[in-house]
C-alpha cells in the first residue's frame, strides 16, 4: 500500500533548507481554531531559541539576525496532546 501523501523535490529541498514544510489546506477552519486555542493556553511557554544553537551556529550563511520562537511539549500529555498527535502522524513519514 503506497503513501497517499507525496512531496516534490522542490518541497524536499525547501525542507532541507528551512526544517519545515508548508502543507496547504492540511487543517480545516475548525481545527485551526482548536490549535490556536491550544497554543494560546501555552503562550507563556514560548521561548526564543538560542541563535548559537545547532547548525546555524557553525555557518555564517545560515545565521539569522533573530532567534526562532519555539513551543515544545505539545505532543506530551497535555489537555490538547491528541489534537497535535493525530494531525502530525500522516505527515511524519513523508521524508
Amino acid at each position: 500500500m503506497g503513501n497517499k501523501y507525496t512531496i516534490s523535490e522542490g518541497e524536499k529541498h525547501f525542507f532541507d533548507l528551512t526544517g519545515y514544510l508548508l502543507i496547504q489546506q492540511a487543517l480545516t477552519s475548525e481545527e485551526i481554531s482548536k490549535w490556536n486555542e491550544a497554543i494560546g493556553q501555552y503562550a507563556d511557554k514560548i521561548r526564543s531559541r538560542s541563535k548559537t544553537r545547532g547548525i546555524a551556529s557553525k555557518s555564517e550563511m545560515l545565521r539569522s539576525q533573530s532567534a526562532q520562537l519555539e513551543l515544545t511539549g505539545m505532543f506530551e500529555t497535555t489537555p490538547h496532546h491528541e489534537l497535535f498527535r493525530t494531525r502530525a502522524k500522516p505527515y511524519a513519514d513523508l521524508y
